[in-house]
């Protein structure tokens, strides 16, 4: 479910802030392997009209976007923007290092363990409001940072 409340979420966003959502351009990948990375960005890059940025459910993903779009010649993030989700620590290591959404992973467990130790001891409670939102934040690096100026 993660990935679909990621999907979920950036077309929200798109939405909240005016932006036309267009389908054609959200691409599902089969797994969550560095090659299906590889494989969707070609699939985003050889579109007829590609974008001039990607955002990857994970940075796995994003780290493949880079590593395709550097094979390539194309400048990141002068040609293209990479944005991952989750800021492994993997962001820092890719050249450049690529821009993620942070979530916040141990307060997630933390929560987790909250909520079943709540159903364990209140076993007949309501539960229709176990749902948690936690916020996260997004961590800007050369791969997103157009602004910035190159020595």
């Amino acid at each position: 479910f993660i990935y679909e409340d990621r999907r979920s979420g950036y077309l929200a966003a798109l939405s909240q802030y005016g932006h036309e959502i267009d389908e054609s351009i959200v691409f599902e990948a089969n797994n969550l392997s560095m090659d299906e990375g590889l494989r969707m960005t070609d699939k985003v890059l050889n579109m007829d009209n590609p974008p001039d940025g990607i955002f990857c459910a994970n940075d796995t993903a994003g780290v493949s976007a880079i590593r395709y779009a550097k094979k390539k010649g194309i400048k990141i993030p002068q040609e293209l923007a990479i944005m991952g989700f989750n800021n492994d620590p993997v962001c820092e290591i890719i050249e450049p290092e690529l821009s993620s959404v942070v979530h916040p992973a141990i307060e997630m467990g933390e929560r987790a363990v909250e909520q079943v130790l709540g159903i364990l001891n209140k076993p007949s409670e309501d539960r229709s409001s176990l749902s948690v939102i936690l916020s996260t934040e997004v961590i800007v690096r050369d791969s997103t940072n157009r602004l910035k100026e190159k020595p």
